[in-house]
């Protein structure tokens, strides 16, 4: 998407990093893509990715979630896949403890609620804008629920003398509630894996290309001019890269006007590597 603008009055290019708002005025901007394959530089810092190829002409891509001192979404992304890794053998664990206690008739010391257990705590807790991942993340409630209920059921069945009974309930679970849940944690890491798809802003800066990777584009638009007003120095990273706060029009949400220059100034030293243009 080409964005062409030579006046000071321009609107923004309003985008999300990790779920907060922030804006480059367009007049910065020379077009938008879904961020392509890149090549390593291994010798950068850690918020420059590397370099991509732009009909011919070559971008430096800047990791800006990095540069504003937040985790990288790939980062983000690959944390909450292991946290579904450990989360499903969490509960392949559970089910053979409970096996073993039933056999043993020994006392099940892991819990059967299924909001105190670690995926339960992380489950209720967790919040995300995507509609998509919202959906598949609420089709684990009944699987997992029914699974702690089991343990209850089966306990008790033991404790009235029922152990063979239920050592036979606890083996179809493993091949139906079990199996059911282990299939969920796939589908979702694999959507997630599926879901990374970062948007490059493409800038001239000083003569040379340079890629922003965002999380997503919220909109280009005109912000409300008399609600602007000067950040605060927080003294952090992400929030000298800040030097305005801007509201949007309609809904009035507030919006972080980035200062390009101070988040660039990493690429002076990109520079004097030979990739200005």
């Amino acid at each position: 998407m080409m964005i062409v603008s030579d006046t000071d009055d321009s609107p923004w290019v309003v985008f999300e990093l990790q779920s907060q708002l922030y804006a480059i005025n367009t007049r910065h901007v020379r077009e938008m893509i879904e961020i392509p394959k890149h090549t390593v530089l291994p010798e950068a810092a850690s918020d420059i990715r590397g370099v991509i190829d732009l009909r011919g002409e070559i971008a430096v891509l800047l990791d800006t979630r990095q540069r504003l001192g937040m985790a990288s979404l790939e980062q983000e992304t690959h944390a909450l896949i292991d946290l579904l890794e450990a989360r499903e053998q969490d509960h392949v664990n559970w089910l053979e403890a409970l096996e073993t206690a039933l056999r043993e008739e020994s006392t099940f010391h892991l819990t059967t609620d299924p909001h105190r257990c670690a995926f339960g705590q992380w489950y209720d807790h967790f919040h995300t804008d995507n509609p998509l991942l919202q959906n598949q993340l609420q089709a684990f409630d009944k699987p997992h629920k029914a699974l702690h209920a089991l343990g209850v059921d089966l306990i008790r069945m033991s404790e009235n003398g029922e152990r063979e009974l239920a050592l036979h309930r606890l083996e179809q679970a493993r091949g139906s509630t079990l199996k059911r849940l282990k299939a969920l944690f796939a589908e979702t890491r694999a959507f997630l894996r599926a879901s990374v798809r970062e948007i490059a802003l493409v800038l001239d800066w000083d003569g040379q290309l340079v890629a922003l990777s965002v999380d997503k584009v919220t909109a280009v638009e005109y912000l409300d001019e008399e609600g602007r007003q000067s950040a605060p120095d927080m003294g952090e990273v992400g929030t000298r890269c800040v030097n305005e706060i801007g509201r949007r029009k309609d809904s009035e949400q507030m919006v972080q006007l980035l200062d390009l220059e101070a988040l660039l100034l990493p690429l002076r030293s990109s520079q004097a590597l030979g990739l200005a243009a």
